[in-house]
């Protein structure tokens, strides 16, 4: 049975400094009366989705963090909120920061041509940018995919897989959630992004042009 007074936050590592930097931030949000807070990481995975679901099925956290090594959470009242969301609405399964209304049939959540929601600030080129899209106000907007970067849960939904490596598992994921009548929504997170997302190394484009032909001949 889940424990409702419990949040994990879960991440695949392979960089350490990185890791460092993220887990300091965690350690540093505000934590709500009665709840208990810990962090997970799983480093060796040959996929993420691998290692989420070695993570998922090894803690009865009813709230689990799925956040990238490369992620720094700045608001000191993430956890506040994230609970408070859930607690009103017990059909929303997972929540995200940044995502698209309408998956396209190419499966790149980023290129879809119809609304896409959140905001996010990316780290890059030693410059801070703000990545903007169209704002969330007030009740979390209901998403067919979000980004893997962040991916808060109050259900526990074994990971496929079948979606090998470090890409789309997050699409499908959403996915998943909705073919188990389970709501995905970006959350509103008021006037400025809740986290710093630390872009690194530029996409492998081949790994990741594999990954996709996988992940469509899944989901199509």
């Amino acid at each position: 049975m889940l424990d409702p007074r419990r949040v994990t936050f879960i991440s695949c590592v392979n960089d350490e400094a990185l890791y460092a930097r993220c887990l300091r931030e965690l350690q540093s949000l505000e934590v709500p009366p009665g709840f208990e807070v810990e962090q997970l990481a799983v480093r060796g995975a040959p996929s993420m989705t691998v290692g989420y679901n070695a993570a998922m099925r090894a803690n009865n956290a009813k709230y689990k963090i799925y956040l990238h090594q490369d992620v720094f959470i700045t608001h000191k009242g993430f956890l506040h909120d994230v609970i408070a969301t859930f607690e009103r609405d017990p059909g929303l399964g997972m929540l995200g920061l940044v995502g698209a209304e309408k998956l396209p049939a190419h499966g790149i959540w980023w290129d879809s041509e119809g609304p896409k929601y959140g905001a996010v600030f990316e780290f890059k080129d030693n410059a801070l940018h703000l990545r903007n899209l169209t704002p969330v106000v007030g009740k979390p907007q209901l998403v067919q995919a979000i980004d893997g970067l962040l991916m808060a849960t109050q259900v526990d939904l074994p990971w496929n897989e079948r979606i090998e490596g470090f890409d789309f598992y997050d699409v499908s994921h959403a996915l998943d959630f909705w073919r188990a009548d389970y709501q995905v929504a970006v959350v509103d997170q008021g006037a400025l992004p809740w986290v710093i997302h630390a872009l690194g190394e530029p996409l492998d484009e081949e790994s990741y042009r594999r990954h996709r032909l996988r992940f469509l001949e899944l989901y199509r």
